[in-house]
Parts: structure tokens; C-alpha cells; sequence
């Protein structure tokens, strides 16, 4: 509805900013992410810095990798899920509509990633993909599903917090995606070989099947 779309509206627009803040002020406090900058501070002369973050200091941007969001809309046929479902409760998910399942695909995740994308761009770090794509069939409605459905979220953790997100399963999945992200960008020529130097461009991210 347009309240819904309302809401998504605002909370993209507020994406760039926050990421923008996320790669000034938060990611320079990590200090393995750290580099001297072009005619900023350097390292002392025993090669340490000081505790606090020196002005001038920037993230070595390719050392931040950021991922998509999944895809919790479809079924083990990659179809829409059909919304709540009295004869399968605990299958289905309440108080949604396969239209407004075929939204939050198409509207609000994909818009998500974009942005997700868009900020990588802008930052410079590295965009893991295949992580939307690799739950096609893996869904909150699928079986099996890597997505935590409602009742399952009460189970482990008394609340309801943990619906919609990914389940052991799912994070396996989403593990496998990054470290293939790592080891493609810092193994090029494979594990066996030596790592490339750092001052080497990264190749494209690789992504594992969807399972």
C-alpha cells in the first residue's frame, strides 16, 4: 500500500547518507582498515600509531566488503509465495498477500541491493553478489528454507525479532559467498599460489552456485 511504499521511499533516501557516515566516521576507528593518506600522518618510528584515529587517515577501502540482501519472497519452485495459508501455518507467512510478496521482491529488496551497490560504488569497497539469487527457492515459504520463519524465531529467542532473517542454513550460504569474495580477490591465482601484493587490482568477485 502507499503507506508501505511510503516508508520504503524514506528509508532509501536515508541509505546514501548513512552509508556515507559509515565510511567517514565509523570504519576509520578500525584500525587495521587504516592507511596514511597522501601527505597525511604516518606511522611512528617503530611503525605503531597512537590510540586514537589522526586526521587525515582513510579506510583502504578495498578491505570492506559489503553483501546483498536476500531474496525471502520465493518457494522451492522459485515461485512467489502465496501468503498466509490456514491449512500451513507455520509454512506461510501472516498478514501477507502474494502481491505484496511480489513487492518486496521487486520493490523494496532489489531497491535495498541497489543502493547497497550504489554506496560500494561511491566508497570503493567490494559488493559480494549471488547472495539474492542464491535464495531463489530457499524462501520463508520454501522447503527447505534458510530463511527463519515466525515461530521458529519464538522458539530460539522468545521473540519475534528473528523472522525474515537468514537461518543457519542461510548464513552458511551467505558465509561461502563472502569467503569466495576473499579468496578471489586476495588468492587470484588460486590458494595454492601466493597471495597478490596489496597494491594489486582485485578481480571481479566470484560467487558460489545457489544450493
Amino acid at each position: 500500500d502507499q503507506s508501505a511504499k511510503k516508508v520504503l521511499q524514506e528509508g532509501l533516501a536515508l541509505l546514501p547518507d548513512r552509508y556515507g557516515r559509515l565510511a567517514t566516521r565509523n570504519l576509520p576507528r578500525l584500525r587495521g582498515l587504516l592507511a596514511p593518506a597522501v601527505g597525511g600522518p604516518g606511522l611512528d618510528g617503530r611503525g605503531r600509531r597512537g590510540p586514537a584515529v589522526e586526521a587525515g587517515d582513510r579506510v583502504r577501502s578495498g578491505r570492506v566488503y559489503i553483501s546483498e540482501y536476500v531474496d525471502m519472497t520465493r518457494d522451492e519452485t522459485a515461485a512467489y509465495c502465496q501468503g498466509f495459508d490456514r491449512s500451513d501455518p507455520l509454512g506461510t507467512m501472516p498478514g501477507f498477500t502474494p502481491w505484496e510478496m511480489t513487492w518486496l521482491d521487486n520493490t523494496a529488496a532489489r531497491g535495498i541491493n541497489a543502493a547497497v551497490e550504489s554506496a560500494a560504488t561511491t566508497h570503493g569497497w567490494t559488493f559480494v553478489t549471488g547472495i539474492h539469487a542464491g535464495y531463489r527457492a530457499r524462501g520463508y515459504c520454501a522447503q527447505p528454507h534458510w530463511i527463519v520463519r515466525l515461530h521458529e524465531s519464538f522458539l530460539g529467542q522468545g521473540d519475534m525479532n528473528g523472522t525474515a532473517h537468514p537461518n543457519r542454513a542461510g548464513l552458511l550460504f551467505n558465509g561461502d559467498a563472502i569467503q569466495a569474495a576473499l579468496l578471489n580477490d586476495l588468492y587470484p591465482e588460486g590458494v595454492g599460489a601466493p597471495p597478490r601484493e596489496p597494491d594489486r587490482p582485485r578481480a571481479p568477485v566470484a560467487t558460489p552456485p545457489a544450493g
